[in-house]
């Protein structure tokens, strides 16, 4: 088992490589130590919403990551729930299945709900992309669901790197939620009242968890184990979850302190009497980029191997694009061109079709899709094509129209909303020119407005009236770098971070840091 990465051309050289930031998971992995728990009964939806921090409406679709938790919000169970007609499949570690029988014993007092029965270990959950089986969102990685796996491995390093929770590992007896990621991916904030939900609800409006999961990657060798201590300027800031080595870099997944874990920062640590620089990413580390973004990079490098004449590459690339956003038109239609190119037409209608079936009212689907049949031969179906296209090009035309129409409705409307939040911003600071909300709102109106100069004195006045407030630091490096203020906007930042983590606003605080990176990098 290893972990590759997108668009690898000899993944031999390293376990890991990294393309633009780009990584993810290839391989099956096979969910060898979980149960499967069948429930049934007329009242099991209204018992599981209630029993569960997670709001289970909808799971029908890709089935959703769900918690029970105790009074004071430490984890009983957790698992992935999925409805199939009217029976609800909960997917668990099979070391908490007594925790929910004994839940299911002593809660389910007069409700239409029983469980029907338990398989263990036969059928697994496969992590990946074309596979055959029902889809599930696994702690946010697509899986299938299969009645036989193409492997019989659990892999610690993807779970390790995927930040999956497993339990008396990541996940404890006497760890808070909030400072696991199930309080990202199976609580619902919103969905009413839950077991837990008060202590919970608390930490997470407040400052957040003051632990929570990190990947730490070094070029330094390490050994250590988990629950070793991480130290920096002689305070403890985290504990070791595992440690990975991939080629030249070691990944250590680790629940940090909330003032060390700014994405993209570096620190240096003491772990195991070591001294070592560290990276701190996101947990899971596969999530530096959003599946679009990882989609986009990808394209253009695509485009760039095939203007080299390396198709074979390209295409390799394109259908990784697919993987990330099976929505990616240009894709579908680059692909379509690079098979027409080699005289593969009958690919290359295949390719539209798949196309066709994303976007049905694509104009390039069927322009393509007539050129290969008329390259076959097959001039009648070609023609047919070519009218389709006619058509749903004055449709596109007809849309495109409508947009622009909505475009400038909506830009009209926020340019009033604009107008009405000025002018209360101004009435609020004629009876108090201290008023913090309102500085900083008369400071986001200029910067929008691209009044920089007029949006830096506002926000400056923020800054004193509240030198917590870690939206003005963000806002006024952005000034200072639109006013070509770079090494300003740098010393800004710096101390942005440090305001903005300590009151555990991590948002701006992961903004900051990486506009700051990429202004160290350009004044270097």
């Amino acid at each position: 088992m290893q972990l590759t990465l997108v668009g690898v051309v000899n993944p031999s050289q390293s376990n890991i490589q990294k393309i633009n930031n780009i990584r993810y998971w290839s391989h099956p992995v096979a969910l060898l130590n979980w149960s499967m728990l069948l429930i049934k009964g007329i009242d099991s939806f209204e018992w599981l919403q209630r029993q569960l921090a997670q709001d289970i409406t909808g799971i029908e679709i890709e089935g959703k990551a769900v918690v029970r938790l105790d009074r004071v919000a430490r984890v009983t169970y957790f698992g992935i729930l999925f409805q199939k007609g009217d029976t609800f499949h909960l997917y668990l570690p099979t070391a908490l299945v007594d925790n929910f029988r004994a839940d299911f014993e002593k809660f389910v007092i007069m409700e239409d709900t029983q469980i029907e029965s338990e398989e263990k270990n036969n059928f697994s959950l496969v992590v990946g992309k074309f596979y055959k089986g029902i889809p599930v969102n696994f702690f946010g990685e697509q899986a299938f669901i299969v009645a036989k796996s193409e492997t019989d491995e659990t892999c610690e390093e993807y779970f390790d790197l995927a930040a999956i929770p497993v339990w008396n590992k990541n996940i404890k007896p006497d760890v808070l939620v909030n400072e696991t990621r199930l309080n990202e991916v199976a609580i619902n904030y919103n969905k009413g009242c839950f077991l837990g939900q008060e202590t919970a609800a608390k930490i997470q409006t407040r400052r957040g968890a003051n632990y929570f999961p990190v990947t730490l990657e070094t070029k330094t060798r390490i050994e250590c184990k988990e629950g070793d201590s991480i130290f920096a300027d002689s305070q403890k800031i985290g504990s070791v979850d595992s440690v990975n080595e991939f080629g030249d870099i070691y990944l250590i997944t680790a629940s940090l302190k909330r003032d060390y874990r700014i994405l993209d920062a570096s620190h240096d640590v003491q772990i195991n009497k070591q001294n070592l620089n560290v990276k701190v990413h996101g947990a899971p580390y596969f999530n530096d980029l959003l599946n679009i973004e990882k989609a986009q990079t990808l394209y253009v490098q695509a485009i760039k191997d095939f203007e080299k004449n390396n198709e074979e590459l390209a295409l390799k690339k394109l259908k990784r694009v697919i993987e990330f956003d099976e929505t990616f038109a240009d894709a579908y239609e680059a692909i379509g061109v690079i098979y027409s190119r080699s005289a593969q037409h009958h690919k290359t209608i295949d390719w539209m079709d798949k196309l066709l079936e994303k976007n049905p009212s694509s104009v390039m689907a069927h322009t393509n899709k007539s050129l290969a049949l008329m390259n076959l031969g097959k001039i009648e179906e070609a023609e047919v094509e070519k009218s389709l296209a006619t058509t749903k090009s004055f449709a596109m035309y007809g849309e495109e129209a409508k947009f622009k129409r909505e475009l400038k409705l909506k830009e009209e409307k926020e340019l009033a909303d604009i107008a009405r939040r000025e002018k209360m911003f101004n009435q609020v600071l004629e009876i108090d020119n201290n008023d913090q909300i309102a500085l900083f709102g008369i400071a986001d109106i200029n910067f929008k407005r691209k009044n920089y100069l007029d949006a830096l004195a506002f926000v400056d006045k923020s800054i004193v009236v509240n030198p917590k407030h870690s939206q003005s630091f963000l806002l006024k490096g952005k000034c200072l770098e639109n006013l070509g203020k770079t090494q300003e906007a740098i010393d800004v930042y710096k101390n942005g971070v440090k305001v903005a983590a300590a009151v555990g606003e991590m948002m701006p605080a992961n903004e900051m840091q990486s506009r700051l990176n990429k202004l160290s990098i350009l004044k270097d």
